[in-house]
């Protein structure tokens, strides 16, 4: 009788645990409203919500939107410096020369509501896929936001202000400040607002400046074509107020 009493109190204990760490779970990330869904997104107030989504590939294929302004200074409680991008980030090992993406990609769609992002600072040796989003795939939306102030400073491939990599669709977003590509054969792709580029991009405006080392540039301004932007070659390059046509 004693021992079952025993393995009745041992099995309440690890069912109580079992609950609690459900509970955690669950609450991980605590968003100021919504489901996640196209009608309904994930409301994002915080920079700690903004980040812990990128700590939950789960939520890669969900909806959100800005409901306020983020500031992510990392002088500021909800603020860092990233060694990576917030969202979707590069999984292969830091310093790796290999411009292979590694990780899940997001899918979901990113709504800035007209809020801005601000102080968004990265710095790394050497990485790739960098920007708040590394890497988006095909049915991806980001929209209606403005970047304020970003400063990247790397050495590596596919690193924009917004996105590393974008597979999807951008439109109608603004992003300004400063990214320092480095030197180098595996420096390529680094762009303001975009590194690399197979989606669409339309409406977007970019103010700042970029210096890249001797690889192909990122997009910072697209040209006519309907679907894909072209990059202009260049070692180093500025950009004032140029708006991107679909």
């Amino acid at each position: 009788m004693g021992e079952l009493v025993r393995k009745s109190g041992v099995f309440s204990l690890l069912s109580g645990l079992v609950l609690m760490l459900g509970a955690a779970c669950a609450s991980a990330v605590e968003f100021a409203g919504g489901t996640g869904t196209v009608v309904d997104p994930y409301q994002i107030a915080t920079g700690s919500q903004l980040i812990a989504v990128g700590s939950d590939p789960s939520l890669y294929d969900k909806h959100f939107v800005l409901s306020n302004d983020v500031d992510l200074d990392p002088n500021k409680p909800s603020g860092k410096v990233f060694i990576r991008a917030v969202i979707a980030a590069n999984l292969t090992p830091d310093g790796s020369q290999s411009h292979e993406f590694t990780g899940p990609i997001f899918a979901g769609s990113f709504d800035g509501s007209g809020h801005a992002i601000r102080n968004l600072t990265i710095r790394t040796g050497t990485g790739h896929y960098l920007g708040l989003f590394g890497k988006t795939g095909s049915n991806a939306v980001l929209c209606n936001l403005t970047l304020e102030s970003v400063r990247v400073s790397i050495s590596g491939s596919n690193v924009g202000g917004l996105v590393g990599y974008n597979r999807g669709c951008v439109v109608n977003c603004r992003i300004s400040g400063t990214i320092s590509g480095g030197i180098g054969e595996y420096c390529t792709w680094v762009g303001l607002l975009a590194g690399e580029n197979s989606g669409r991009i339309s409406d977007c405006v970019v103010n700042g400046s970029v210096e890249a080392g001797t690889g192909k540039s990122g997009w910072d301004i697209t040209t006519a074509q309907p679907s894909v932007v072209a990059p202009r070659d260049r070692s180093a390059a500025k950009e004032n107020s140029m708006r991107s046509a679909a």
